[in-house]
């Protein structure tokens, strides 16, 4: 029997955007029924462009704010009132974490089971001072008990999650999935970079922002040794970042050994690297990662959220610890120096990304659904039976 199931994102950008979308579009091929709530502060066009093309979602325009303030309240009285109009709803999703406080707070109440995918949570970040680490800490404990179940992307998560104290019942791993890429023309797309031949490319592909730390790969290429085979670095993104890297790649005299590619060219770019590096500060189960593993490449990563999932050290890359700038140089020299090592880290990287599949993603997150839902009702069914009877009669209902 299909479910009617309901998101709530606000972060519509990056891994989370591309998640929903890949479920989204699975549950609906599965027979079930979808609701998309979103907001436009950090829509990229990809999301828009997906969601346009998505058979059979019903979509809506909420605007909610990334950090807590009074307009909060607003949104989730919209969210409220979206929810009692179409619904109801065996399921409402809430993606990533100001979209899912908003979503449980909103449906206070409703007979919906409600899910919360935190897509790395923000105690994972390891900038946060004392305050920050407490605060956040306390607003998903609190929250975890507004909800029947709650999805980490990786076993990092899931773990940190259960040091927080939130109720590991609740706590369900379901990794993210990709679909295996459509081969591209190397050399095409190596002459679009400007890459010659006989370099070999250290990719990096995120977002120019302090969680995906783009600068460590500049410290990084600083400490290369000049007596490797030729190599250029290709990083590929946009943000707000852009300016001080280049100005850095500049002053460190690194302007012709490291390229600076837009963002919009997107996973693509796999294809004209040989090797992939992952410099994040923190992260939950990282879509580079998998998409690198699924185009056949070797991949150095520091220990985050999710990368011991896809990079099983000596196997298909190496996992450095964060922050280890001169253990890291080291690793990417082997890979860089070492055409055997690379092919063969690459082969296995093909092997290991095919556990990654989103029909399994979608069918191990309906299985939670199904899960949510028997919690609901046996909570509702504690409920009722704890109802004095005399409140239980004509003109009285039995539901909160």
């Amino acid at each position: 029997m299909g479910l009617s199931v309901a998101f709530v994102i606000e972060a519509t950008n990056g891994g989370t955007a591309r998640h929903l979308l890949d479920l989204a579009n699975g549950l609906v091929g599965g027979g079930h029924s979808v609701h998309i709530i979103y907001s436009r502060g950090r829509a990229e066009p990809r999301f828009i462009e997906g969601l346009s093309q998505l058979p059979g979602v019903h979509a809506a325009v909420i605007d909610m704010q990334r950090q807590p303030q009074l307009a909060d309240m607003q949104a989730c009285i919209a969210i409220r009132r979206y929810l009692r109009r179409w619904g109801p709803f065996d399921i409402v999703h809430g993606q990533s974490s100001k979209a899912g406080a908003l979503a449980r707070l909103a449906t206070l109440g409703f007979p919906a089971a409600r899910v919360y995918t935190p897509h790395c949570l923000r105690t994972l970040d390891p900038t946060l001072g004392l305050f920050g680490r407490v605060a956040y800490g306390w607003a998903e404990l609190i929250l975890s008990h507004m909800c029947e179940a709650i999805i980490a992307v990786s076993p990092d998560e899931l773990e940190h999650a259960v040091r927080l104290g939130i109720p590991s019942c609740k706590l369900h791993l379901v990794l993210n999935g990709v679909d295996q890429p459509e081969r591209l023309d190397r050399t095409a797309l190596r002459t679009q970079l400007g890459l010659r031949e006989d370099e070999i490319c250290v990719g990096f592909l995120a977002r120019y922002v302090p969680q995906k730390a783009p600068d460590r790969l500049l410290e990084v290429a600083m400490m290369l040794r000049s007596d490797l085979p030729p190599f250029r670095i290709a990083m590929v993104g946009d943000g707000p970042l852009e300016s001080m890297l280049r100005a850095r790649a500049m002053t460190m005299g690194m302007a012709d050994r490291i390229i600076f590619v837009p963002g919009s060219i997107g996973p693509r770019a796999m294809f004209a690297f040989d090797v992939f590096t992952l410099v994040s500060a923190y992260e939950g189960l990282p879509y580079v990662l998998l998409e690198a593993a699924a185009s056949g490449l070797p991949i150095v990563a520091t220990a985050v959220g999710g990368s011991t999932s896809v990079v099983v050290p000596g196997k298909n890359g190496f996992v450095v610890p964060n922050w280890d700038g001169r253990l890291f140089a080291q690793q990417l020299s082997r890979i860089i120096q070492d055409k055997e090592l690379r092919l063969r880290m690459g082969r296995e990287s093909r092997e290991i990304s095919k556990k990654f599949a989103i029909q399994r993603m979608v069918r191990e997150t309906v299985d939670v659904y199904r899960t949510a839902i028997e919690r609901r009702a046996r909570k509702q069914r504690s409920y009722n039976v704890a109802l004095p009877e005399s409140n239980i009669g004509p003109g009285r209902s039995e539901h909160p």
